[in-house]
């Protein structure tokens, strides 16, 4: 799975809690409220083992209420509805197990609403990934 097809998977889950219109590119102005804008990045990768990578990606949710001047009622409503869609159901991806939100951070920044949270990605190499050349066969005599 790619960041790409998480972002994919996270953008589906969130039209389906919030119900309005997501958008994954650059806001420009006007902005058409109410809106949420995704953005995924990745912050962390590691082996845990030869065979097993964890790619730790980081989600931010921003929500434009409908009204910028009169948002903190439609903020405190979207919070709630974020926070328990995301704790209650975790993220389908399609291939993988699904996978859950965890880290989950809710702030206002300028009257938009701002819900951050971390993903863990497990994922296991392929043996067609792995460069190393594999011995046929191995004979040995033993004394």
């Amino acid at each position: 799975m790619t960041i790409k097809e998480l972002h994919r998977s996270v953008v589906a889950r969130i039209k389906e809690i919030a119900g309005i219109s997501v958008s994954d590119n650059d806001l420009s102005e006007p902005i058409r409220r109410p809106c949420i804008k995704i953005s995924s990045m990745l912050d962390e990768i590691e082996f845990i083992n030869k065979d097993l990578l964890r790619e730790k990606v980081t989600i931010d949710v921003y929500y434009f209420a409908p009204n910028k001047d009169k948002y903190r009622k439609a903020n405190a409503e979207m919070s709630e509805l974020l926070c328990r869609g995301l704790l209650e159901k975790p993220i389908e991806t399609g291939e993988n197990e699904p996978i859950c939100a965890e880290n989950i951070d809710i702030s206002e920044q300028d009257t938009v609403l701002v819900c951050s949270f971390c993903m863990n990605a497990y994922l296991t190499r392929d043996e067609s990934e792995d460069a190393t050349e594999k011995m046929n066969e191995l004979n040995i005599k033993l004394k």
